[in-house]
């Protein structure tokens, strides 16, 4: 049953995600259908290293990419960001994706469409597309994050 229920919606721009109860209802989230293209076969990219084979220097932070968008047909990009004391983007936007960062050490200031958010160890931050953001290492070490960005591309 609920393969033909998958089917009937399979052309469609939404795929269906569902738990089949004991009583037959489903319970159903939308979201926009991944391209169909071929993705990477299971990987470890192990902790200092890059998918790439060589991290990244961007505007002073040093970017490690763990999932590239060529590994999730262009879904995410997942990136390790090693922020310099005192270091960080200039305020700036992305029309297409959505990014957030989970903090690993040190501690960030952002700010997103005007917003000042403190972020230490174990904090999530979000921002939407569209938004005008920025982030510094307010400590005197370097500090570190794992950054997604949906869909990928800044990979």
């Amino acid at each position: 049953m609920l393969d033909e229920k998958f089917n009937q919606h399979e052309n469609s721009n939404i795929y269906l995600i569902a738990y089949v109860k004991e009583i037959g209802v489903f319970g159903m989230s939308a979201h926009p259908k991944p391209d169909s293209g071929p993705v990477a076969s299971a990987f470890v990219v192990e902790a200092g290293q890059d998918r790439n084979g060589t991290s990244l220097p961007v505007v002073g932070d040093e970017i490690s990419i763990k999932i590239s968008s060529r590994d999730t047909n262009g879904t995410f990009t997942v990136f390790e960001d090693t922020t310099p004391a005192q270091g960080g983007p200039p305020l700036h936007l992305h029309h297409a994706q959505d990014e957030w960062w989970y903090i690993l050490e040190g501690e960030y200031l952002f700010e997103v469409d005007g917003e000042e958010i403190h972020a230490g160890p174990g904090a999530t931050v979000f921002a939407p597309h569209g938004s005008r953001h920025a982030y510094m290492n307010t400590g005197q070490g370097p500090a570190r994050s794992l950054v997604t960005v949906v869909p990928g591309g800044l990979d």
